[in-house]
């Protein structure tokens, strides 16, 4: 039987990425902060796959769009 071991919803934007935080580098820094502390929660609980539900990235008009991937 297949379970979920680990769900999260985050928050996203452009300047989690320090080299996209622009004028203002502390802009966002609890976000990243927190993000990499998520990324850590993940790997410590032993996932073997991820699945990302975003409305962002790839789209094709009145489909889904299901991307399997290693490494994006």
């Amino acid at each position: 039987m297949n379970s979920f071991d680990f769900a999260c919803i985050v928050p996203h934007g452009g300047e989690i990425i320090p080299e996209l935080a622009g004028g203002i580098p502390s802009r966002m820094e609890t976000t990243r902060k927190s993000m990499g502390q998520l990324g850590k929660s993940m790997s410590d609980s032993g996932v073997d796959s991820i699945i990302l539900l975003t409305p962002h990235g790839t789209k094709i008009n009145g489909q889904f769009c299901v991307v399997d991937s290693e490494r994006w």
